[in-house]
């Protein structure tokens, strides 16, 4: 996979937004102090990523993380959406409750 990744984990990849195998860079980090007084560890967490053109945003637990607009007007602004977790560590990751919602100009 290629794209945008909406990331979550400890210790501070939680709500922030990183460009998987292209740019391989955080694009708009988060802020753990601000996620560490909303964030549930080891229970659910909802976690909201809406994309609107070159617009991301990114909210957990009604807590919006990051607002990225893509400056590169060579990026594509399709593709696949897909779960994943890093590989290389020891980790668990559980999705429940996935919608997926077209989002119509007014």
């Amino acid at each position: 996979m290629i794209g945008y990744q909406a990331d979550l984990g400890d210790p501070s990849y939680w709500g922030s937004l990183y460009d998987e195998s292209r740019r391989n860079q955080t694009l708009a980090p988060s802020n753990m102090a601000e996620i560490n007084k909303v964030l549930k560890r080891e229970t659910w967490n909802d976690y909201e990523i809406r994309c609107e053109g070159k617009r991301i945003r990114l909210s957990i637990n009604g807590l919006q993380t990051i607002d990225y607009t893509e400056p590169d007007a060579d990026i594509p602004q399709s593709g696949l959406i897909g779960l994943q977790i890093h590989g290389g560590a020891v980790a668990e990751v559980s999705y429940k409750d996935i919608t997926v919602e077209e989002l119509h100009s007014p």
